[in-house]
């Protein structure tokens, strides 16, 4: 990797970062209380923030995927124009709804064929976006969905009243359906309420495990749950039953059971399947089997991180 080319890669780190800080503050700006003196910054208004909000997760992908693409020395002058091709598109469509949205907030309008290429436009980045971040299989739903609303049997653009059963959709201007359907209804399309519950419930959630994992604190509960549930009854049981046993991999292995091998269950160390801890208790530990077997008396298992 070239001098010229190792410093493009770490510009597009920094501007990936620059752009995530915004993408946090700006969610967790949105849902912030007041505290003590401090005012509320938000909610700010749905025909602004979400936009600004696509946007720059849009603008967020494009610089990943730029510099995945640089990482791996397959970033050329056509990546480049295609990803600022679409960065003006975005940017000009979601102007264009600003200004639509503006519009209707005082009176009342009708799309055109405008609107809907607009909308058509914004759906396909969207789903070619998503393709690059998730794969295949978010992509083809997005495009089945959109086509079903788009066409007819007869593969040609209509609004659906040709299609058999319960799969016809409602007569009206082909225009007006698509533009309201797929961009410019605030209650339903890419920006609509769905999007709205997500910036209010998940920046701040994804923000605080952020937090939390990075001061460590995600770990401490942990190890302070596993502490207090290790008299339990039933512990180890439920976390095989569970499906927890990934995470006590991460955790630590019981002593005795690293590796392979597994240690023969004694009776005085807690049941391994959950349910069992009602049967009734012995009165005097049977011997031990022959073989490999257990520590002596059962204790809360010490819990360390795997070094490597």
């Amino acid at each position: 990797m070239t001098r010229s080319v190792s410093g493009g890669v770490k510009a597009l780190q920094w501007t990936g970062l620059a752009v995530g800080l915004v993408i946090a503050l700006a969610g967790l700006a949105n849902v912030l209380p007041p505290y003590g003196v401090l005012p509320r910054i938000g909610p700010f208004g749905l025909d602004r923030f979400r936009l600004l909000f696509y946007w720059l997760c849009f603008l967020s992908f494009l610089i990943w995927d730029a510099l995945r693409q640089a990482r791996e020395g397959r970033l050329t002058v056509f990546h480049v124009a295609a990803f600022a091709v679409a960065l003006g598109l975005m940017s000009w469509i979601c102007y264009n709804h600003y200004v639509i949205a503006k519009v209707l907030t005082d009176s009342f309008m009708f799309s055109s064929a405008r609107e809907a290429w607009l909308a058509g436009i914004a759906a396909m980045l969207s789903i070619i976006a998503c393709w690059r971040l998730w794969g295949t299989p978010i992509a083809i739903l997005g495009a089945v969905i959109f086509l079903y609303l788009a066409t007819g049997p007869d593969l040609y653009l209509t609004t659906g009243p040709d299609w058999p059963g319960v799969f016809q959709t409602l007569v009206g201007d082909m225009n007006e359906f698509i533009a309201q359907n797929v961009r410019y209804d605030a209650s339903q399309g890419i920006l609509g309420n769905i999007m709205g519950i997500v910036l209010s419930t998940v920046p701040p959630f994804i923000i605080l495990g952020a937090v939390l994992e990075g001061c460590g604190a995600g770990s401490s509960m942990f190890r302070i749950s596993f502490h207090l549930d290790a008299p339990l009854s039933g512990r180890s049981g439920l976390c095989e039953d569970l499906g927890l046993g990934a995470l006590r991999h991460r955790l630590g292995q019981r002593r005795g059971q690293r590796g392979r091998h597994r240690c023969q269950h004694h009776p005085d160390d807690p049941p391994p399947r959950l349910f069992r801890q009602f049967r009734r208790r012995r009165s005097r530990p049977r011997p031990r089997p022959a073989g490999r077997s257990c520590r002596r008396s059962w204790a809360p298992p010490r819990w360390s991180w795997p070094t490597s």
